[in-house]
Formats: structure tokens, sequence, C-alpha cells
């Protein structure tokens, strides 16, 4: 039923989330009912969430989000946030005897801090004071030693989410009001000791030990990479650091002593397994993928910045003038002469960008100088690199390095067809890559062009969820007139 949160009819929506609060905040009496203990509405969220499927949680994630972006509440009104918010806290660290019920393993704190999440996710901006001051209470239970001793990613990674969004929220808030002060404030020290969190949780690449480790850190990983660009102020020299780390720990030299002048020529045996390899590849990938979206912000911003200082000094003579006069002309021809600077400013700023993102992102700097390795593991002609994990890994971030720059696509784009076209039994990493090829038709289609014939041969595919996902990728990219309709699209009616 929570499906039904994505209904065009907005009556349909509605009655959706009266009959959930009714389900889960109240006690279900048809007349007058009464509100439950902020206790026992946690309780009824956590066990929910623990017993939905992955695919119902998104579902979820829209019905609490769209509850909490209302002013006005049952659950806000009668039951005030932060006594929700602690209560949902208060849950997990001193949880029920009875365990939570689930395939997933979730527990108390995890399950509360993804309700947690949710509920952040797009709270009235009158809240936004409240939700400031949760914020210690938040990071001690989230990001404490606790948590981080026991390495439970789950919780990590839905407390960084929630405290990104608090954060973003908050600056916006500030945004809004001309730079006036909010009620509560947020303590620099809290977000410099979460963003040291948030790094050595990306550095446990370097003990990670088995493939179902890695792939649930990737997650909390990706969490971590995110909120660092968002809410660092130098997120470039983070990750400069967390990649230099990760890779001296990985590929440091054996310690033993070089007997002959040929064993010291020769090269040495590295020292990681291939999760930890695949843990690497994918803080690069991420990495790639969050710097371009970080520097076209921040030209984006530039930009907007030099067309106000420019657009500032114009003067087009005064409101009381009947008829131009000669200091009026002589102002429009020094606006128009403004306008004209501007454009040229603006053509050479957007130059200069193009030339960062096609060449020194992924090319010329230290993400460059990883992408043969990359390349080579995702190519694995010689087989030996046989773990699942770590070529699905290495394929995925070449995926990511050819979304950022036209140049590594173009040289990418072979590797990925033939990969695409020999993995013959993995349905699931023939999936990635259609969903991946799908971006880059998107972000270059000049260079993509020449192979659209080989993504609509995906349509013919042997696994149905191959075929599915083509078919919504080049739906997308006809609607936006991205590539063309073509013969092969009548496989969809075969």
């Amino acid at each position: 039923a929570f499906k039904l949160i994505w209904h065009n009819d907005a009556s349909v929506r509605q009655e959706l989330q009266t009959v959930f609060i009714q389900v889960y905040f109240t006690d279900g009496a048809k007349e007058h009912a009464k509100l439950l203990s902020p206790r026992e509405i946690a309780i009824n969220l956590t066990h929910v969430i623990a017993s939905c499927e992955d695919v119902h949680l998104t579902s979820l994630e829209e019905i609490l989000g769209e509850l909490s972006a209302q002013p006005s509440l049952v659950g806000f009104d009668f039951l005030p946030l932060e006594e929700w918010l602690q209560a949902l806290l208060d849950l997990g660290l001193h949880p029920p005897t009875t365990p939570l019920t689930n395939d997933r393993s979730v527990s108390y704190l995890s399950a509360g801090m993804y309700a947690i999440s949710m509920l952040t996710a797009r709270t009235h901006e009158k809240h936004v004071d409240v939700l400031v001051q949760f914020v210690p209470n938040l990071l001690s239970a989230g990001l404490g030693e606790d948590v981080l001793n026991k390495r439970d990613l789950d919780t990590i990674r839905y407390t960084i989410a929630a405290v990104t969004k608090i954060y973003k929220m908050f600056q916006v808030a500030v945004e809004k009001k001309g730079g006036a002060t909010l009620t509560a404030s947020l303590n620099p020290a809290l977000l410099q000791d979460a963003l040291i969190s948030m790094q050595k949780v990306i550095t446990w690449a370097v003990f990670l030990s088995n493939d179902t480790v890695t792939q649930a850190w990737f997650s909390t990983c990706e969490e971590a990479i995110q909120a660092i660009f968002q809410l660092h102020e130098s997120p470039e020299v983070v990750m400069d650091r967390i990649i230099h780390f990760v890779h001296a720990s990985l590929f440091a030299e054996p310690a033993s002593s070089v007997a002959t002048a040929e064993e010291a020529e020769a090269p040495a045996e590295w020292t990681c397994t291939q999760s930890q390899l695949a843990a690497f590849f994918f803080i690069l990938g991420q990495t790639a993928v969050n710097i371009v979206v970080y520097v076209e912000d921040i030209a984006a911003k530039v930009k907007r910045r030099l067309r106000e200082n420019i657009e500032s000094g114009k003067t087009v003579g005064h409101e009381g003038d009947k008829a131009p006069t000669a200091g009026a002309e002589n102002n429009i021809s020094d606006f128009e002469e403004q306008m004209g600077v501007a454009a040229a400013m603006d053509a050479e700023h957007d130059q200069e960008v193009h030339v960062l993102i096609e060449k020194e992102l992924v090319l010329s700097n230290l993400l460059g100088a990883f992408l043969p390795l990359v390349t080579y593991v995702a190519a694995n002609d010689q087989r030996q690199f046989s773990a699942p994990v770590l070529h699905d890994t290495a394929v995925l971030t070449l995926c990511r390095f050819a979304t950022v720059s036209s140049v590594a696509c173009e040289q990418s784009l072979p590797l990925i067809f033939t990969i695409l076209e020999r993995q013959v039994s993995n349905a699931g990493l023939r999936t990635t890559i259609t969903v991946a090829l799908g971006d880059l038709a998107f972000r270059f289609p000049n260079t993509f062009e020449p192979w659209t014939n080989h993504l609509y041969a995906r349509l013919s595919d042997d696994n149905v969820d191959v075929r599915y996902n083509s078919l919504v990728v080049i739906t997308h990219l006809v609607l936006n007139d991205m590539i063309k309709v073509k013969g092969q699209v009548s496989h969809v009616a075969m």
C-alpha cells in the first residue's frame, strides 16, 4: 500500500498519509483516537522499517518526507518534533528486550537513525532550530566511539545522511534570512569531529577482509564522501589525503631485505586483497563523480557573482528624465558595453571550466594516475581478478571516470561495450553498465552517438531485468532528445 504515495491523485496520497498516521501514530480508534507516546511511535516506525523490503523503503521515505514537509501535522504540533526525534534515539540506545524481527539484521539504533534520516529530508523550515539543537545528541549516538568501534555501518550511514541534511537545511535557512542568526547555531567543533569520523570510515578500506563486508561498506563510504563534499570547505584536499593514505597502505612493499640486484629490479608484490582493491576503486570512482559536481557548482557560483558585480555597476538615466539626454545615451552605451564584457567573461569562464573538467580531473591529476590500473582490472584479459566484487567495482569506476570527461569517455567506450558483451552470465553487471551508459549518453551525446546501436541491442537481452532497465534508459534518452528512435525498439513489442 505504501506505493500509493506516488499516485497522481493528490487525494489518494492524502488518504494514505491519514491512514498511516492512524495506524502508526495513534491507538487506532475510529473515533477520538489518542496519540501514542513518543516511544510507542518510535517502536512502530522501527518495526515497519525492519519489516519493509528494500523496494518499499523508498515509498516509506517519501511518506515520512511528505509528512515532515507540512508545517502543521499530528506528530509535530501535538507531539513536539524534538520529543519524537529523541524517542527514536533513546529507543536505539535503550532498546526493548524483544529484538527486531527481520532478515537484514537491522537493529533498533540503525532503524531509528534511518527514521530520523527520513524525517529530516524535507522537514518544514520552521523546525530548523529544533533539528540544529538535536545535532549533538545525534552525533554522540550515531558517530560515537561505541558505534565506530563496532563498525555499525548501517547506523553510521544513516547518521551521516541525517547530519548532512540538517547542515544543508541550516545553510539554506541562514541564506533566506539574509545572514541573520537563527535561534540555534551549529557548533563548528562538532562538524569538524563529524568530518574526522567520516574520513575514518572511508579509510576502513584498508581493513576490509571479505566481499560481504566490502559491499556493506560501499553504501556507508558513498554517504561519507558525499557529506565531505557538501560540508567541508576543502573536500578535494581531504580526499587527496585519504587516497594517498589508502594507496600507501594497500600497495606498500613487503618489509624484507633484497639479496640480489635482479630481485631489487623486480616489481614488489601487492599486499592487498581483492576486496581491499575493490574498496580503493570505489573511493576513486565516488571521488571522481563528486568532484565534478563540486567543480561545476563552484563554477556556477563564481559565474553568478561575476555577473552580479558587472550588473551592479550599470546606470541607465534617471526615472524623472522625460527625454533621452546625452548623459542617458552614454549610460545606455556603457550598459551595452558592460553586457558585452559580461558575455565575453562568461565564455572565457566556461572555457576554463571545460578544460579543467575535460583534461585535469580524471586525466592529469591524482585520479588520472590510477585510470590505467582501473582499466587493466576492468578488462581482466588474463582472468586473474576472479572476485566478482572487484571486477564489478572496477567496471563501475571506469564508467564513473568516463562520465567526468569526454576524452575518458571516448577512450573507455570500446572496452565498456566489450565487457557488456562478454558478461553473459552476470546479468547484474550488464544492468549496471546499461544504466551507466545512459549517463554517458546524456552527458556526452555526440561522443556516444556511434555506439547507440549497441545500447539498443540490450532490448533483446536474455535477462528480463536487463531488458527492462535498457527500456527505461532508452525511454529517458529519447524523451530528452539525447538519442533518436531506431528500428531496434521494435524488440519491445516482440
